[in-house]
């Protein structure tokens, strides 16, 4: 029987979350006073640390519902037109073809009346995937955008802190690109308690005491910083094993987390799961294992790959 876990496993929080996102109450409301303060902001962090949650959710319930329209952008096959799609894709009125940018954004604001926040999420594929053209059109497009004193527009760039460097060809053109910053840091240990005890309140799921504790240094290792996919992962079989024990009144004991084992033990069962799965679909686990070399770097991060190039890198499929 599948047992349907609360937690959110890779997925972000959106805007729906808000009732269960906890332990970024500080980064929030730095987030929204900038707001008010600049129309370009950049939010940058190591892989893991839950950017696109932070703002996706966290930011997002921070405005009311009048003050607040988000386009999240990625760049697909190309910045640029991803963003004038976006835009289109929204619209209530139509938008001429040529229309020039600050005037698509003005048309989307007049047909919802709220401010316009375009979202530019792992803005680092930018720098992996695109060409210097593609680069220079969008560096143009935004510094024209900045130059529009009344658009009802605020930019927001999140990326990886890995790829800041490459902003500094942006900042030729656009000086204040690094004037409005934030670092979303690894959470700290008393924040991913907080996450552990109010999410497991709100799921009605019961802590022995000192569980909350014992989670965090398991996930960590005893180093103190957590990475939240984590943490997600180890919840999630968490309640799926204390779901297997008494379906009736889910608790989560030292003596169930004696059980699991190490974090390196959880992720190596979480992605055996996972191939598993694509194995069943696809009826070919070495499949499920070349897609996944295909999508890691060497480092053990994400990486994007264009559409194009996967039948070369992964032929037969």
């Amino acid at each position: 029987m599948k047992i349907n876990s609360p937690f959110k496993l890779l997925d972000p929080y959106t805007l729906k979350d808000k009732d269960i996102f906890f332990g970024r109450d500080r980064e929030i409301e730095e987030l929204y006073q900038m707001c008010f303060h600049t129309s370009l902001l950049l939010v940058y962090g190591q892989s893991g640390t839950g950017k696109t949650s932070l703002i996706r959710c966290g930011l997002a319930n921070r405005f009311k519902k009048t003050d607040w329209f988000d386009l999240f952008i990625r760049r697909q096959s190309d910045i640029n037109a991803s963003l004038r799609d976006a835009i289109r894709s929204s619209a209530k009125t139509p938008i001429a073809q040529e229309a020039p940018l600050p005037d698509m954004i003005n048309s989307l604001f007049l047909d919802y009346y709220k401010p316009i926040f375009l979202i530019f999420d792992q803005f680092e594929e930018l720098f992996i995937l695109g060409s210097q053209a593609e680069q220079k059109q969008f560096i143009e497009d935004i510094a024209f955008l900045l130059q529009q004193e009344d658009l009802p527009c605020k930019i927001i760039i999140v990326m990886r802190e890995e790829y800041i460097a490459h902003l500094y060809d942006f900042e030729k053109s656009i000086p204040e690109i690094f004037s409005k910053r934030l670092r979303v840091e690894p959470m700290s240990f008393v924040n991913t308690r907080e996450v552990i005890v109010n999410t497991c309140n709100k799921f009605d799921i019961a802590l022995e005491e000192g569980v909350p504790e014992t989670i965090v240094n398991i996930i960590t290792e005893e180093r103190g910083r957590v990475q939240l996919p984590y943490l997600q992962v180890f919840l999630d079989l968490l309640y799926r094993k204390a779901y297997e024990q008494n379906a009736d009144k889910i608790v989560f004991s030292k003596k169930l987390l004696k059980t699991i084992g190490k974090i390196d033990d959880v992720l190596v069962s979480f992605m055996e799961e996972q191939l598993n799965l694509f194995a069943q679909e696809h009826k070919d686990k070495n499949m499920a294992l070349r897609f996944l070399k295909v999508f890691v770097t060497n480092k053990g991060t994400k990486t994007p790959v264009l559409q194009h190039r996967l039948p070369a890198l992964l032929p037969g499929f």
